[in-house]
């Protein structure tokens, strides 16, 4: 390995612990928003008449995108989280 390639590792090692403390707070920022916006359509589907139990169904639907476990579902295990699934029952 020539020296400038394990600067570059040694650069890039260096970084990864910060970017990975950013990455997490802001998806922990993109999930606080997406509760209160959660909160507010849920309250505003109330005050215009849909049921509490469907106004809660839609609005879960609405922010389901943040979720981890939504993205876990749909990546290269879906087989490996049902098993997980089942075993908790």
């Amino acid at each position: 390995m020539d020296p400038e390639d394990k600067e570059a590792v040694l650069v890039v090692t260096a970084a990864f612990p910060k970017l990975m403390i950013m990455l997490f707070i802001s998806y922990l920022r993109l999930k606080r928003a997406a509760v209160r916006a959660e909160k507010d359509l849920r309250r505003s589907l109330q005050a215009n008449g849909v049921p509490k139990k469907e106004a809660k169904e839609l609005a879960a639907a609405y922010t389901e995108w943040t979720s981890l476990r939504f993205w876990l579902r749909r990546a290269a295990f879906p087989a490996a989280l049902e098993g997980i699934r089942s075993a908790g029952k």
